[in-house]
């Protein structure tokens, strides 16, 4: 059992979700202070917002954006979150090359992302979301090998300075 899986759901007012996952634990997760910028703008409309559901374990939105489950999980249970096995088997892999990426390449990406963001939560929900500029993948499907994981560290430093 995955227990950062969601269970239930159920959309609040003010851009709060009320979530349960699979090991029982239950929270409401505040998303009204974020940015709702690039692939989530739509979910500044709390109309939109309100069109959750959950796919597959995930709380996603029709545009095909979804919050990072052990995310929202960590920050209801109070945890601190680390990389769990399914994302780093997913990413730490070998292409048809046979160039792959390292744990540590996974892991200084993903230390980049919350310093870049400053939340740990909008970094694993910015590195888990399908962005155009990766080729509608996910930053951590691109950096499965190393030049991805290159482009992924250079689209950070980018957001870091204001580019984006």
């Amino acid at each position: 059992m995955i227990a950062w899986r969601v269970v239930k759901l159920r959309v609040l007012p003010g851009h709060r979700l009320e979530v349960e996952f699979a090991d029982g634990l239950r929270g409401v997760v505040d998303m009204s202070r974020d940015d709702f910028s690039g692939l989530f703008q739509p979910l500044a409309d709390e109309a939109y917002f309100q069109l959750a559901s959950i796919k597959e374990g995930v709380v996603a939105w029709p545009n095909g954006v979804d919050v990072a489950s052990d995310a929202m999980y960590a920050e209801i249970s109070g945890e601190p979150l680390m990389p769990h096995s399914t994302t780093t088997d997913a990413v730490c892999n070998v292409d048809a090359t046979g160039e792959g990426t390292d744990i540590n390449s996974i892991a200084r990406i993903i230390a980049l992302a919350n310093a870049t963001f400053s939340n740990q939560q909008k970094a694993m929900r910015w590195l888990r979301a399908k962005q155009i500029r990766f080729g509608g993948r996910s930053p951590i499907e691109v950096a499965s090998t190393e030049q991805g994981a290159r482009q992924v560290e250079q689209a950070l430093g980018q957001l870091d300075e204001g580019y984006f």
